[in-house]
């Protein structure tokens, strides 16, 4: 994740929404609490990151990655 936010750092605080748009409303405000503690800050958002993804539901999150099949995501 380290790497990823690195090679991404400009372009992170658009990953950042999309992830927290895959988040249901409870989990979303959460962390955007989060976020708007440590912001992009290399040492803290890659953990936070990480922490976002493993709470995305898996459909939502495999739709972002095959949109070929996006007739069938929610």
């Amino acid at each position: 994740m380290n790497i990823l936010c690195y090679t991404l750092r400009d372009e992170m605080a658009r990953v950042n929404e999309y992830i927290l748009d895959l988040l249901d409303d409870s989990r979303k405000m959460r962390f955007e609490e989060e976020f708007s503690e440590c912001g992009l800050d290399p040492e803290e958002y890659p953990d936070l990151a990480a922490r976002m993804l493993a709470k995305v539901k898996g459909q939502k999150f495999l739709c972002f990655f095959s949109p070929q099949n996006s007739s069938s995501c929610p």
